[in-house]
């Protein structure tokens, strides 16, 4: 919802930025990855015995579902950029995902029904 803000705000032609848009949410998605591994693997957290098994593809399809939730709620203005999500959602590599998160993307589903934007 930050985003689809600060893309209002701004007056940018989600149209014509389709691309510039989808690559900087899969910036977003791939340095919240690193900064997850990052935190994992410190000193600190080391030496208190913490790990991070969390898999790239995970947190990969967990993002762009995020995202692809979100945006569904102005479908006519995310259209071409839904497409995209959507295309990228049906890779092979995130099928298993699909199926292990299913109660999780439910349920937040239920919280974004809650907010108007």
């Amino acid at each position: 919802m930050r985003m689809h803000h600060y893309l209002r705000s701004w007056g940018a032609n989600i149209r014509k930025n389709v691309k510039f848009i989808h690559r900087t949410i899969q910036q977003i998605i791939r340095y919240t990855y690193a900064v997850m591994r990052s935190k994992a693997l410190n000193k600190v957290s080391t030496a208190q015995g913490g790990k991070c098994e969390v898999e790239k593809t995970c947190v990969s399809w967990l993002g762009l579902t995020a995202f692809r939730v979100v945006l569904t709620r102005k479908p006519t203005v995310y259209k071409p950029l839904l497409k995209l999500l959507d295309f990228e959602l049906s890779q092979g590599r995130y099928r298993r995902h699909k199926k292990h998160f299913r109660g999780l993307v439910r349920n937040g589903g239920v919280v974004i029904d809650q907010l108007s934007f």
